[in-house]
């Protein structure tokens, strides 16, 4: 045999994989540690995305664009979710902003109450994610910007995707 029983190898984000061989049969587990490098933010605001992605970019000096939607099934539906990313090849961030509300659901059932959630991927300094806050707050239609622990993120593949 070439591999030993199992295999396991670390992502950038943290996430364990384990490939099983049994029976020649490979299998894949993702196991999830606690650690999560970068920010979550949840935001509320009755804007439109495009708009909602314009202001952060102003506020926080980013250039996010928009991609392809997120599609996610819920129940017997699939809902789709804007997407906006930026990779910020300077400072090695990636950054992403996914609506969290469409027509048949939400993306993060537990933050039903925010309507996007931004992501950035990374180290910051201490008392970056304050700065963020009070920038984000300081658009006039936003009407709340929190920080939230990704072990709160019951989808962890928002994480991942």
């Amino acid at each position: 045999m070439l591999f030993p029983q199992s295999y396991r190898a670390k992502s950038r984000y943290d996430s364990t994989f384990v490939l099983g061989l049994r029976n020649k049969t490979p299998e894949i587990k993702l196991s999830w540690d606690s650690e999560f490098e970068g920010l979550i933010i949840v935001i509320t605001c009755a804007e439109k995305d495009y708009r909602t992605g314009w202001a952060i970019n102003k506020v926080l000096e980013i250039n996010l664009e928009q991609k392809e939607e997120m599609s996610r099934h819920l129940g017997k539906e699939t809902a789709e979710f804007s997407r906006f990313e930026y990779w910020d090849e300077e400072q090695q961030k990636l950054w992403r902003m996914l609506s969290n509300r469409s027509e048949n659901g939400f993306l993060a059932p537990e933050y039903k109450k925010f309507d996007y959630i931004l992501f950035a991927f990374g180290e910051f300094l201490p008392g970056k994610s304050e700065y963020f806050l009070e920038q984000l707050r300081s658009v006039r239609f936003i009407t709340s910007a929190y920080t939230v622990p990704a072990q709160s993120i019951k989808t962890k593949e928002l994480l991942l995707t």
